[in-house]
């Protein structure tokens, strides 16, 4: 047996083994049993289900009278339920009216058992068995059940004296036939056809300008005379002006809203109907007050088999003069079939007309339409508000309702989505008035707000593209993870770096500030086909002296299907000083990219492309400069070396202005502004209380004015820079450089190669060959050369030769899978014969 079943077995065999020695008991511990959900038994102790049963049939036994006794039994231990027991006459509505009651005290129900009992006379007796979890309010919760309870037997009890004043008032209406309408009247006798839940009634008589109830006539929950259904702004009230012109119309009958939420059955605002009271002369003085809920069996009947809806329908079709079996026909008779039933007894025709017109023009183009109806009592607004279905989830409508409640100035009292097929779901909102009169906003507007407030991020970006074309291709491409930290500012730029990528397998890259993040820098990377692992972007960025904070990867997915990758990076300057973009940020970009596209290194001399003027071909200039002091023999490592220069930022400047101005062939004013970078040079040092800061800017400087000849100004055909940059020296000129010194030397750096071609005399002879050794390739060709001038003695007076070695980096250029074309070693040493 399956063991959610086993417990109900157990217990009906307990009750039957009870049943000679207290059958009574028996019998109810059978019938509760009976009545028990099984998943809810076997989540119980049999022993201990029945002693919680033993309390209750002790309740049970307890019992006398016509009314309900509640009792109550709180928990004694954690984990215990609240356990109810509620005994009454058998009568419909106790179970949903009690558990509701239960739930909007706070209880959640764990179990519930409704076994019903005769007494020895024969009268049923309902016995409701929950157990629920423990309230924070017992006091308040007892009071809920008991008034609910209360009313449930006022409306079971006064159902037939109800529907006998409803017959008598439907006699005086006949008897005045010859100034009515039938549907009126067919309508109050459709009512009585199970198609209402009477819960009360009272009469009204006019008294000046108002109504006033009559004594002692109140039946069902309107027994109390106490008791109002109506409010006018937050007070409840018998009467409001609109009844006044109620009595006044010549309209027989009032099908409406209460103001108060039934207890009884269902908790939900109450139908109310009114019916005008006749003297014998025709003239209206009064009004029958019919309050309760329509049944599930009214709300199934179609529309076009109600009274007094039917004729509003029937209205509608002949006012819009459209075939009703054409296509605007069917769409028109479609949007009446599905209109909210208590709205079309509520609304008027030319109302009614509007908006079933609107709502079956949607149909075929689906879009936002608000339809507001503002009560005729001013105590509520009902919105019909439909929206494309992809556009619609809990968060709109959150937004929506709320938006409403704002606009009219009240609450949001209820909310009832439906999802019709098609494209379009409908949420029916009632706002709650508070006081005051009603605003009016026009329909344009409302609906304008609540586009804004559906339009998902793809309706948004069209919306706002400049060019369209582009755009449709991206328009369900981003994440909601990209949606919630990214604008629609934000994606029209990213759209556009995507598409100009094109189907490049290059990176692109965008810094820019991030508002409202203290100062911290935004960067992203842009690529297609896959991810960039983080360990090929952070160190890169660190070179430039950054700190990366955080980072967030967002797949795009474009119509083509092929996913583009945005790495977004939040990064914040080592040095703490805010970075201006507007300076600084395009040699940044240029320079991150220079790195990735293997055009640069990446080491800490990046950082003076962010911190200073230069750009990335000026710190590889100082980069090249520096690997030649390796090879000549400085004794500073070159992290060291970069460090220095990154802390002597202004004295880098002025050295990479002093070789500008030295050798740009552009350079008009070359004399002053060479003079001027030596200044700067010279007041740096005078600064410099490191000594080691010292020599290293001192060797810069010399090899400044040591270089005679560079190919940094050259450009190929299409204007770009050369592969490598070359520098001949004046070897003589040249400090620290272990004898014998060549006449001339060149120094060919890049980060795929570097060399040295040297020679001794103005005219030499002698050739090219790599090197293995990329730290000392410089002593290499010197002791070859000196072998050459030997070799050489018989041919010309002395000797030249050449080396290039592979640059250190480079390796890792290539695990990057950079697409650089091989490219010959006369092209690097282009310089050996222009220079």
């Amino acid at each position: 047996m399956n063991l959610v079943q086993a417990n109900r077995p157990a217990l009906l065999e307990r009750a039957a083994a009870l049943a000679s020695e207290d059958a009574g008991f028996a019998e109810f511990l059978r019938s509760a049993v009976l009545a028990t959900d099984t998943e809810d038994l076997a989540r119980q102790a049999p022993d201990r289900f029945e002693a919680i049963l033993r309390q209750s049939y002790a309740h049970l036994k307890a019992y006398s009278g016509t009314g309900s006794k509640l009792s109550v039994t709180a928990p004694t231990q954690p984990g215990e339920p609240l356990v109810l027991d509620i005994v009454s006459p058998d009568m419909p509505f106790i179970v949903d009216s009690a558990l509701a009651a239960l739930r909007a005290a706070g209880g959640t129900v764990r179990l519930f058992a409704h076994p019903v009992v005769r007494e020895p006379s024969g009268r049923a007796l309902s016995v409701l068995h929950i157990h629920s979890d423990p309230v924070s309010d017992l006091d308040a919760m007892v009071n809920e059940i008991d008034s609910t309870m209360a009313e449930v037997g006022q409306a079971v009890r006064d159902w037939q004296p109800m529907l006998e004043r409803l017959r008598k008032a439907i006699s005086a209406l006949s008897e005045q036939k010859s100034s009515l309408a039938d549907e009126p009247l067919r309508f109050l006798d459709w009512l009585i056809e199970h198609n209402f839940t009477f819960l009360g009634m009272r009469d009204y008589r006019i008294d000046g300008e108002t109504l006033a109830p009559v004594a002692k006539s109140g039946l069902g929950i309107l027994t109390d005379g106490e008791v109002k259904v109506l409010r006018s702004g937050p007070t409840f009230v018998e009467s409001t002006p609109q009844h006044a012109a109620f009595i006044a119309s010549n309209e027989p009958l009032l099908v409406t809203k209460a103001n108060v939420r039934a207890r009884v059955h269902r908790r939900q605002h109450m139908d109310y109907v009114g019916i005008k009271i006749y003297d014998g002369g025709g003239k209206a003085v009064g009004e029958l007050r019919i309050v309760g809920l329509f049944t599930s069996q009214a709300e199934a009947t179609p529309h076009t088999e109600v009274p007094i809806i039917r004729r509003k329908i029937a209205e509608v079709m002949r006012k819009s003069g459209v075939d009703p079996i054409g296509h605007d026909g069917r769409a028109l008779l479609s949007a009446l079939d599905s209109y909210p039933r208590d709205e079309l007894f509520q609304i008027g025709g030319e109302q009614l007309f509007e908006f079933s017109t609107a709502i079956a023009g949607l149909y075929d183009r689906p879009r936002v339409r608000v339809l507001p109806r503002i009560d005729r009592f001013d105590n509520f607004v009902s919105v019909l508000v439909y929206v494309p279905r992809d556009r619609y989830d809990g968060a709109a409508r959150a937004r929506i309702t709320q938006y409403l409640a704002e606009v009219y100035d009240g609450r949001v009292s209820a909310f009832y989505p439906h999802f019709p097929e098609g494209e379009l779901v409908r949420v029916h909102v009632i706002i709650g008035r508070i006081a005051g009169k009603t605003p009016q906003p026009s329909r344009a507007e409302l609906e304008a707000n609540v586009d804004a407030l559906t339009s998902n991020f793809g309706d948004i970006l069209m919306a706002t593209a400049t060019d369209p074309a582009v755009m449709s291709d991206y328009r369900t491409a981003f994440s909601a993870a990209y949606q919630s930290r990214n604008s629609a500012e934000d994606a029209h730029v990213d759209v556009g770096v995507l598409h100009e990528l094109g189907e490049s397998a290059r990176v692109a890259i965008r810094l820019r500030s991030r508002d409202g993040a203290d100062g911290a820098l935004g960067l992203k990377f842009y690529h297609r086909e896959h991810a960039i692992p983080l360990s090929d972007r952070v160190p890169m960025i660190e070179a430039f002296g950054f700190r990366v904070i955080d980072e967030r990867t967002y797949t795009v997915t474009p119509r083509d299907g092929v996913e583009r990758y945005i790495h977004d990076m939040v990064l914040a300057p080592s040095d703490g000083v805010v970075l201006d973009l507007d300076t600084r940020g395009p040699a940044v970009e240029a320079g991150l990219l220079a790195v990735w596209d293997g055009l640069g290194e990446s080491d800490q001399l990046n950082t003076l492309v962010t911190r200073t003027a230069l750009g990335w071909n000026d710190a590889a200039l100082l980069r090249a400069l520096s690997r030649y002091l390796r090879q000549i023999g400085i004794s500073y490592s070159q992290r060291y070396i970069a460090q220095v220069l990154v802390n002597q930022s202004g004295a880098a400047e002025a050295l990479v202005g002093l070789f500008n101005a030295l050798h740009d062939p552009d350079e008009t004013n070359r004399d002053a502004k060479a003079d001027g970078a030596r200044k700067q040079i010279a007041a740096a040092l005078d600064a410099m209380a490191s000594l080691d800061e010292d020599t290293i800017i001192r060797r810069f400087l010399n090899l400044m004015e040591a270089a005679i000849r560079t190919n940094a100004f050259q450009r190929d055909p299409e204007g770009n820079r050369m592969p490598a940059l070359a520098i001949k020296f004046d070897s003589s000129m040249v400090e620290g450089m272990v004898a014998p010194r060549p006449y001339r030397e060149i120094s060919v750096y890049s980060p795929r190669v570097e060399g040295i071609h040297m020679r001794f005399g103005a005219i030499a002879r002698g050739g090219l060959r790599w090197s293995d050794r990329p730290e000392d390739f410089r002593t290499e060709v010197l002791g070859l050369v000196k072998a050459q001038q030997v070799k050489n003695a018989v041919i010309v007076p002395v000797g030249a030769k050449g080396d290039l070695c592979p640059s250190a980096w480079w390796p890792v250029c290539r695990a990057r899978r950079f697409r650089l074309k091989a490219l010959p070693a006369t092209r690097y040493l282009s310089a050996r014969c222009s220079m």
